[in-house]
């Protein structure tokens, strides 16, 4: 019997086993698992099921807050995960400048702005994003495309906003394809310029619209026109279309 005993207890220890490397995909549909690459370059896949403890950066969570890429220590009996201890690295804050040139608004808000290297960089903006406009508090539809802003960033989240509304007698030209229009208690328009970039802009309540030198209402104009924008202060005053 006791022999027996020994035997059973060394045919379980033998089953289990410990990973250390970096996770190379995790599948969150039934069944889940997990693939692993250990440090001497081997695949390994593991099975998660309900009893599986799983941990990432020393707090807890589940499956689908793993990503490839994340260094992973794995305990497991056979193929069943019993214990995973992720650790990913936090992205380091930063702060960085350039002109807005695309404001998404509602759900999953964005801004994205150009830095004086031409480079594009989009940043979330999350009910945490700190946003003030001339120094006082702002929300991001207070914000224009055209503006000049400083971010603090960290990963792909916008932290703050720093921004300062152009001077009103500012005035500009913007054409492109107007591919949006969304009327409401604000009105704004969406086009996109030569180089396939959206932009959108506020309307001014006041604002004026023609097709062809024909002075037209809003509801009028029709997406796919080319048009115009006159723009001042961040502020679109004035929109002449062409088919």
């Amino acid at each position: 019997q006791d022999k027996a005993n020994i035997a059973l207890e060394i045919t379980a220890k033998s089953n289990q086993k410990e990973v250390s490397g970096q996770i190379t995909a995790v599948v969150t549909k039934t069944p889940w698992s997990l693939s692993v690459k250990d440090n001497k370059g081997r695949e390994h896949t593991f099975r998660i099921t309900k009893r599986t403890t799983i941990r990432l950066n020393n707090k807890a969570a589940v499956l689908a807050d793993l990503q490839p890429g994340d260094q992973i220590e794995v305990r497991a009996v056979d193929d069943e995960a019993i214990l995973l201890e992720a650790q990913r690295e936090e992205p380091a804050e930063k702060e960085i400048e350039g002109k807005i040139t695309a404001l998404v608004l509602r759900k999953d808000p964005t801004i994205t702005i150009r830095t004086k290297a031409g480079r594009d960089y989009t940043y979330a903006v999350t009910a945490a994003t700190k946003i003030r406009l001339d120094d006082k508090v702002a929300t991001l539809d207070a914000l224009d495309v055209g503006w000049e802003v400083e971010l603090r960033v960290k990963g792909d989240q916008a932290l703050n906003i720093w921004a300062e509304s152009p001077p009103d007698d500012e005035e500009r030209t913007v054409e492109g394809v107007l591919v949006q229009i969304r009327r409401g208690d604000k009105n704004y328009v969406k086009i996109e310029d030569e180089d396939g970039r959206v932009h959108e802009y506020k309307l001014d309540s006041n604002a004026r619209f023609f097709w062809d030198e024909e002075e037209v209402s809003l509801v009028e104009l029709a997406t796919g026109l080319e048009v115009e924008l006159i723009i001042r202060g961040g502020i679109v005053y004035e929109i002449r279309a062409e088919d």
